[in-house]
């Protein structure tokens, strides 16, 4: 299975991290990060994740800042800021198999629909995780404990069995459930009671 992780900030690390770690048959994970100081630190010395019990772990991972345009992803996931959706969809579209899936863990609104009015809402998935970390330094991200995720298909009828599996065996805690909009939903209002910010975000 070809996985890509579009956007690999603290929470994309993060998922790397426990995909990198799955043991998963015939998994290939790569990452596509904006050009600039984090993306310069993980093409050059890897993703140095520090861990919540202690202790490092880094992992070589290819990266690359627009993806390989191969269109060979089975599973794009989608962690770029709000903002910078429709120009990810333009990247998915050069990176997505025929019948794979671009998910969505964006935090706020709106950002499945830009991607199913680009891509098609046959091609979409949305979810939230209660994953988190942040990033110590370029290239270097520390691990917030557990967390798990929720996510389903934003068209009836796909099957995304395949991917709930991948996240069991990569420890994400998933659940897989008909309608992800109303997770979606519960996160933004309990981001902005957290923080306003982060529901605009």
């Amino acid at each position: 299975m070809n996985v890509t992780i579009l956007g690999c900030g603290a929470l994309g690390s993060v998922v790397a991290f426990h995909l990198h770690g799955s043991g998963h048959p015939g998994l290939n994970l790569e990452l596509i990060q904006r050009p600039g100081e984090h993306f310069d630190a993980l093409k050059s010395n890897g993703l140095k994740i520090h861990l919540p019990e202690g202790g490092t772990r880094t992992l070589r991972i290819p990266v690359s800042p627009c993806g390989t345009g191969r269109c060979g992803s089975d599973l794009v996931i989608v962690l770029v800021k709000s903002g910078e959706t429709e120009k990810a969809a333009r990247i998915i579209e050069k990176e997505l198999a025929p019948g794979g899936v671009a998910l969505t863990l964006q935090n706020g609104l709106g950002n499945a629909e830009k991607l199913a009015g680009i891509l098609g809402a046959d091609r979409v998935a949305a979810g939230v995780t209660t994953f988190g970390g942040y990033r110590k330094a370029p290239g270097e991200v520390v691990v917030a404990g557990e967390g798990s995720v929720v996510f389903g298909p934003w068209k009836k009828g796909m099957d995304l069995e395949r991917v709930r599996d991948l996240f069991a065996a990569s420890a994400l805690n998933p659940e897989l459930v008909k309608d992800p909009r109303e997770a979606i939903c519960r996160k933004l209002v309990l981001n902005a009671a957290v923080n306003p910010l982060a529901a605009i975000v």
